[in-house]
């Protein structure tokens, strides 16, 4: 029996968009996990995530979505008000569940892959959709719309990088490389035979994104844009 093809109905929204950023439990979340980065790191990126909270009008003239308040997606996962923050968070917090399994406890590599890179490269992988990429006003389905200037000018790791260069925060080549291949299947360059640090990365993302956020909504594969595949039968256990 094939899935049931349906329309994705407009993502519930748990954050509200004007809720003070003093309020929000998954920005205070990562807040408290920036807290424990070294002194240098920790002052670049908290001083850079406070500057990108609030929505923003663009050189075009238009509102789009700050880091409170964007989706991190506007169909495929986390679409809702503050999904972006949401899936972060997710992401973090699964991190710190590997970290201390007893599968991984002695095999870490700490020199390498330090929390400073690995809480950077969470918080950075999707930066992009934070400035100058979701239109706060959503579209007449319920679902956020791109402004269309959004991928005009430069690709998403670009503005990334420039976002990044604007705010200070110091990125070592092994953080950058992870930048430029942790995404998936979006990246101009996918995981494919590249760092641990840009594959764990991955990992957390489709974890959060791809696993939880759509089992979450009862979605078995994401089809055509707008038409999920839900589960055929309510899932039992094997």
């Amino acid at each position: 029996m094939q899935p049931e093809a349906t329309a994705m109905p407009p993502p519930a929204d748990n954050t509200t968009p004007d809720r003070e950023p003093a309020e929000n439990p998954d920005w205070l979340f990562l807040k408290e996990t920036i807290a424990t980065l070294s002194s240098t790191r920790r002052y670049q990126l908290e001083t850079m995530l406070t500057r990108m909270l609030k929505d923003h009008r663009t050189m075009w003239g238009e509102t789009c979505c700050g880091l409170l308040t964007a989706p991190a997606g506007s169909y495929n996962h986390h679409t809702e008000t503050g999904g972006l923050l949401r899936h972060l968070r997710e992401m973090t917090q699964f991190h710190h569940l590997l970290r201390t399994t007893s599968a991984l406890k002695y095999k870490w590599d700490p020199n390498f892959m330090t929390e400073d890179r690995i809480i950077t490269g969470i918080c950075i992988h999707d930066l992009h959709k934070a400035h100058a990429y979701f239109l706060a006003e959503k579209g007449e389905d319920g679902h956020y719309v791109y402004s269309p200037y959004a991928k005009l000018w430069m690709t998403e790791n670009q503005k990334t990088q420039a976002l990044i260069a604007t705010h200070g925060l110091d990125l070592d080549m092994w953080e950058r490389n992870a930048l430029e291949h942790s995404e998936g299947g979006w990246a101009e360059n996918p995981p494919k035979g590249t760092t641990v640090l840009a594959k764990y990365l991955y990992l957390l993302d489709e974890l959060s994104g791809n696993v939880l956020d759509r089992m979450s909504r009862g979605v078995l594969l994401m089809g055509d844009r707008g038409r999920p595949l839900t589960y055929p039968v309510e899932p039992t256990a094997v």
